[in-house]
């Protein structure tokens, strides 16, 4: 005789189930993604691309003599243009009709089966778009995916954290006629054997002046766990000299910063990271991860405080840090029903019981100025 199928105490006694909420043990927090819905988001409202113009060149001119004569007749190229497409994301959402028309319904239904699953899609989709946000979208096989803080944050000579040089941003070539007109800068906080290191007060003020140009001047300093506590400990001698430190309450995403000279510094836990929460597990049912690795270093003049080859073979990125002025930077959001992140209408498979609705977004992310931004790296302390 078999035995039976539940125990005594699990026949007469009914479980208690916490019904105020799911606990949401997977998604994090990106700072990031919500300054950039709140501050930098411009509808999409359609066309084959994007374009954004950007000067580059004077016009001939200059002192000359009283009565004097020979000005230039020369017009120069002084305008040109980055250029970007939308880039598609899509998660399903996916259900059986059994379990929302038989089983998950009537008063014994604690939770809507249909309803966590759409709010899962929504935080689904924020995630893998925040992750690739901190990649970039134009090196073989991120080409579909958005064109990321890392490609923008680059000068066409020193490597990105990810140990990728970026020859070009939003199909425009960096150096040659436009020369520095569209790089943005990328700082080195390491040893110069190309090991991570301690980041330092005058580091911080060094990328911060990159940034500068007259009144302009970042007001966004972000990175993972690790690295805002470095720069936490770092600043707190700074305190008693004057430095309007202190506790922050970010308007756009609720959570407590610090400010560093005029802009709030903020943690954001799909940044990169070599010791923080990153997802570091490669699968990760198909989201990516944001762990940091060693790479070859390719510098072979040294600016912004980096090791030429010769001296590091190897840079090790350790944990990253940007600096951003949100008032040159778009997201970009298609501004419609069925790409401006809205669920479909659920569609019947004709050979089974099962119904699929599209939560789908048209996006991209564009730097109008790559100059008023700076990410560095190579810290462990």
């Amino acid at each position: 005789m078999g035995n039976p199928v539940l125990d005594e105490i699990n026949l007469l006694t009914l479980p208690e189930i916490n019904d105020a909420c799911i606990e949401d043990n997977f998604f994090l927090a990106g700072v990031l993604q919500a300054h950039l819905r709140a501050k930098c988001f411009v509808p999409y409202e359609g066309g084959a691309f994007t374009r954004n113009n950007f000067l580059f060149n004077p016009l001939n001119g200059g002192a000359y003599p009283k009565g004097g004569g020979g000005f230039s007749m020369v017009k120069p190229n002084t305008l040109s243009a980055t250029v970007f497409d939308p880039r598609y994301y899509c998660v399903m959402i996916v259900e059986y009709l059994e379990d929302l028309d038989v089983l998950n319904t009537g008063d014994l239904s604690i939770f809507s089966l249909l309803e966590t699953d759409v709010a899962n899609a929504y935080q689904t989709i924020s995630a893998i778009m925040a992750l690739d946000i901190q990649q970039n979208g134009q090196v073989a096989p991120r080409t579909f995916a958005i064109n990321g803080w890392v490609e923008a944050l680059n000068d066409g000579l020193l490597p990105s954290y990810d140990g990728n040089i970026y020859t070009s941003y939003g199909l425009q070539s960096r150096g040659g006629a436009i020369r520095n007109a569209l790089n943005g800068n990328v700082y080195w906080g390491g040893q110069q054997d190309g090991t991570a290191g301690v980041i330092s007060y005058p580091q911080l003020n060094a990328m911060y002046k990159l940034c500068q140009r007259g009144k302009d001047e970042p007001d966004l300093i972000v990175g993972n766990k690790p690295i805002i506590s470095f720069v936490e400990n770092r600043l707190q001698a700074q305190q008693r000299f004057g430095q309007e430190f202190g506790s922050v309450k970010d308007p756009y995403f609720g959570v407590t910063g610090f400010r560093f000279k005029n802009a709030v510094v903020m943690q954001d836990d799909y940044f990169p990271s070599a010791l923080g929460y990153p997802y570091s597990d490669a699968s990760n049912d198909g989201l990516g991860n944001n762990k940091t690795a060693a790479f070859a270093n390719p510098v072979v003049t040294a600016a912004n405080n980096f090791p030429i080859t010769g001296n590091a073979a190897n840079l090790t990125p350790g944990e990253v840090l940007c600096m951003y002025n949100t008032s040159r930077i778009k997201f970009r959001v298609r501004n419609s029903k069925e790409f401006g992140f809205n669920p479909t209408d659920f569609i019947r498979d004709a050979q089974t019981t099962k119904i699929a609705s599209q939560l789908k977004a048209a996006v991209n992310l564009e730097f109008t100025a790559c100059w008023p931004h700076c990410q560095g790296f190579g810290w462990n302390g």
